[in-house]
């Protein structure tokens, strides 16, 4: 399986195959509020923007040996800050340059003829991702790019543990669990698998639940309600998605109908016993008030 080009490498983030929310911005807004907790100032700040925008640049344009001087530029930056605000931006550096000696061992494995040179930039761009782990523990999308490397390599133990180590930090990245589970099954562990698929369905709900939620905030509350409807026919024993969309149905579109059918649902699938009750007195009172 792969899907190299869908979980980010081209998309949101910059993990290799992709992530949910917008890394890119994260790591700049990151660096931009290192460099004011610092007391760097405004120069400190223009430096680590324009920094990050030549590596993002670079390597859009396949200059990935000048895209990993920038990034080492980058982490000389951060290095040199006092502990505190530092760290997190410091492990984006690191994770930059590791992404970029990635691209580069990528384009040199293309073709008829592999480089030799293929190897070292892997090697390089692995110790790069467990820098940024170092120094940043909850950095999911070093974690996950290593995991891609060794999965690649078919080294499938290393490549379990990072993708584990990912789902751990991040329980609704079902792309992690995907792979887990893929290995699991490539390696006759078959009842681990079964576990795995298991997660990974269960990423899924969550993911999709977190992403309506944020719809919900920003106000897109129609696109909020597509997503967690899609979720209840791919994940029907989801006991959230059917709560939230009552709410959203009940509180934001004034729905009497279509808020109590999911109400029910949701009375039908919570184990609580105590916030079934509570439900079920939501769903009387609305049932009430829809009869003629």
């Amino acid at each position: 399986m792969d899907t190299r080009n869908t979980w980010c490498r081209h998309g949101k983030a910059m993990t290799k195959r992709g992530k949910h929310g917008g890394f890119a911005t994260g790591c700049a807004a990151a660096l931009l509020a290192a460099a004011v907790l610092l007391g760097g100032g405004c120069k400190t700040t223009q430096t680590a923007e324009r920094l990050l925008d030549d590596v993002k640049s670079q390597n859009s344009r396949g200059e990935h040996d000048k895209a990993v001087k920038s990034a080492t530029r980058l982490i000389q930056l951060l290095e040199g800050t006092p502990r505190g605000g530092s760290g997190i931006s410091a492990a984006a550096g690191y994770f930059w340059r590791g992404y970029s000696y990635d691209l580069w061992k990528d384009r040199l494995r293309r073709g008829r003829r592999v480089s030799p040179d293929a190897g070292k930039y892997r090697d390089a761009a692995l110790e790069n991702y467990e820098r940024a782990l170092e120094k940043d523990p909850e950095f999911v999308e070093a974690c996950f790019n290593a995991a891609l490397i060794y999965y690649d390599e078919g080294r499938f133990d290393e490549a379990l543990q990072y993708f584990e180590r990912a789902a751990a930090i991040t329980p609704a990245m079902t792309e992690a669990r995907a792979y887990i589970a893929e290995i699991y099954f490539r390696l006759g562990r078959y009842e681990e698998a079964m576990k795995a698929i298991g997660g990974m369905i269960a990423g899924g709900a969550r993911e999709a639940l977190e992403e309506a939620r944020r719809m919900k905030r920003e106000g897109r509350v129609d696109e909020a309600i597509e997503t967690l409807e899609e979720a209840v026919r791919l994940y029907p024993d989801f006991p959230e998605a059917y709560g939230e969309l009552g709410m959203l149905y009940l509180f934001r579109k004034r729905d009497m109908v279509r808020a109590l059918y999911y109400l029910e649902k949701y009375s039908a699938t919570i184990q609580d016993e105590e916030k079934r009750q509570g439900v079920e007195k939501i769903a009387r009172k609305i049932r009430a008030y829809c009869k003629p």
